[in-house]
């Protein structure tokens, strides 16, 4: 099997990767599948496998997130393999350097603050990235240009585009360094091919499976308050509102200290299905995971009342 000289991979694609928590440790059988493509023996079976899209093109891949709609402005990173090499380092390094790589990005992309582990060079256009903890004793550094051929692409094909070309425990030339073009060039062309994406479905409303986040840290709950109302569903903000009406066969989240009001508001989301499944002559039922003998006797008391 030949392998491939380059990798561009999407912003879509690149915030799935690091929000697939199988990705994030070598723990999960998934994580072969991403290591496999970024050893440069990857296939189409191992993009699948982590809810990705990959495309062949000439002598490199690229990375899209599936139903991702041709734009004429993309945010996207190129790795080219003809200068980076993961093959001397274990698996384990390799998926946390790509996380830390992909991470840097997507904050680039969206004018985010940087960790300490990210480097920008004053007078220079390049990025370092420490994806390892300087405790354990290693000096590896990714090497990222944040202005590959940006004259050639500034009009043609708009966003930022990044290329990682060097994985490695040297410095190389510094800010001055020289690096080559080709494939980042062939990279980009491939992901702003509309012919990339005319197969893709427009994707639906429900494919989209994105979390209903309520944060209680900014919006808590009084307890007290609420078991003293006549109505408590009229205490409610309009997010927790979403978060209770949401049906339980899409994903929902809700965030808080202790003490915010994460559990009765969990109780009202169900009271509140309850009531609809009984005026619709359904039998349903719920069941409270709990951590404690404590919590289990909260969530009866708030049922009871």
């Amino acid at each position: 099997m030949k392998l491939i000289d380059f990798i561009g991979i999407t912003e879509e694609s690149a915030k799935a990767i690091i929000s697939n928590r199988e990705l994030q440790s070598v723990d999960f059988e998934t994580s072969r599948s991403l290591i496999n493509i970024l050893c440069r023996c990857g296939g189409v079976q191992d993009a699948s496998a982590i809810g990705l899209k990959l495309i062949s093109y000439k002598n490199g891949q690229i990375l899209t997130f599936p139903g991702e709609q041709y734009r004429s402005e993309k945010n996207t990173i190129t790795i080219d393999f003809e200068t980076l090499n993961f093959s001397n380092v274990q698996p384990a390094m390799i998926l946390t350097a790509i996380q830390k790589l992909l991470r840097f990005a997507i904050k680039f992309w969206n004018n985010l603050n940087l960790n300490n582990n990210e480097y920008l060079p004053p007078g220079s256009t390049k990025a370092i990235i420490f994806p390892f903890p300087i405790t354990t004793g290693t000096s590896y550094r990714l090497t990222v240009e944040r202005n590959a051929g940006e004259r050639r692409l500034s009009r043609r094909f708009l966003g930022k585009h990044l290329l990682t070309y060097k994985f490695g425990t040297t410095e190389g030339n510094g800010a001055k360094e020289e690096f080559s073009t080709t494939n980042f060039n062939k990279a980009i062309e491939a992901i702003f091919d509309r012919t990339l994406y005319k197969f893709d479905p427009e994707p639906s409303v429900q494919s989209d499976l994105v979390f209903n986040s309520t944060d209680l840290n900014y919006e808590p709950l009084s307890t007290s308050l609420l078991l003293g109302a006549e109505d408590p569903y009229k205490k409610l903000s309009s997010r927790q509102i979403e978060f209770i009406r949401k049906p339980f066969s899409l994903p929902s989240r809700i965030e808080g200290p202790a003490g915010s009001g994460k559990t009765i508001c969990l109780v009202l989301k169900c009271l509140h299905w309850l009531r609809d499944a009984n005026a619709s002559g359904n039998a349903i039922k719920f069941l409270f995971i709990v951590p404690s003998q404590e919590m289990a006797q909260n969530v009866r008391y708030f049922l009871r009342y």
